[in-house]
């Protein structure tokens, strides 16, 4: 009876360690999503700057439908604003579309002077970001961009190349 007992569980034994051998496969982990390739991001970057562009257009438009009429003075003359340019471009960095408007208003003597005003606008928020405002193409009466004031046109530049280049 003890010789039946070793062989069972020799038996047994042999039996567990065979088992033991066997490798259950792991899980397999789900594969990742590949990114995007490079032409996939320059193709989204290409629409979102063409849709800048086209939004822009839209803006302008809406803003500035027609030419301006000169305004006529008493005792003669003429007060009168050009048709303002713009330069539009998407910032990738600020995702955001924006627009750099230039005119300028020209008002008759006696009190003859010249005003030009650049501004930053965000075309979709249809929202002024920063506003130049210059006396006769040299005294600065007004400068600022998103709440930081500046003295010079440089400066203002300066604020607008933060909108207007990546």
């Amino acid at each position: 009876m003890e010789i039946k007992a070793v062989a069972l569980n020799a038996l047994l034994l042999t039996a567990l360690l065979c088992g033991c051998d066997q490798k259950v496969a792991a899980p397999p982990t789900p594969a990742r999503p590949a990114g995007p390739t490079p032409e996939q991001v320059a193709k989204a970057k290409y629409e979102l700057d063409e849709k800048c562009a086209s939004d822009t257009r839209a803006w302008f438009k809406e803003n500035y439908p027609e030419e301006p009429v000169p305004l006529k003075v008493q005792g003669g003359g003429e007060i009168v604003n050009t048709m303002p340019t713009y330069q539009n471009h998407y910032s990738h960095k600020l995702n955001g579309c924006f627009a750099l408007l230039d005119n300028m208003t020209t008002f008759p003597s006696p009190h003859a002077q010249i005003i030009q005003t650049d501004s930053i606008w965000d075309v979709n928020e249809n929202r002024r970001i920063g506003v130049l405002v210059q006396k006769d193409l040299q005294k600065v009466t007004a400068c600022n961009a998103d709440g930081r004031e500046c003295s010079s046109k440089s400066e203002f530049e300066g604020m607008a190349r933060e909108y207007m280049v990546e």
